[in-house]
């Protein structure tokens, strides 16, 4: 896998211009998507990966860390929906 080959570069922000505050970052994300489309585009990905036929998510164990997955990545977008919100009403 290309991530697994390359830890020094993928181990740390690729996406992220260096200049751009990182709370910008989450607004504009958060002005571009609503937390529901957001939780519509991840559970697609999931229902994609675990009911074709793809062999990496055939045994039961990979589906449910795709599953483990998918929730911590939820989680983490509500925070990151929650600290916006918050910057948002202090402006």
């Amino acid at each position: 896998m290309l991530f697994k080959d390359h830890p020094d570069f993928y181990n740390k922000p690729v996406r992220l211009a260096q200049d751009k505050p990182v709370a910008q970052v989450i607004s504009d994300f958060f002005d571009d998507f609503h937390l529901s489309d957001i939780r519509q585009v991840l559970w697609q990905l999931v229902v994609v990966a675990t009911t074709t036929d793809n062999d990496k998510f055939q045994e039961p164990e990979a589906r449910a860390d795709l599953l483990h997955h998918y929730s911590r990545l939820e989680e983490l977008v509500e925070a990151a929906y929650l600290i916006n919100e918050a910057q948002q009403t202090r402006s």
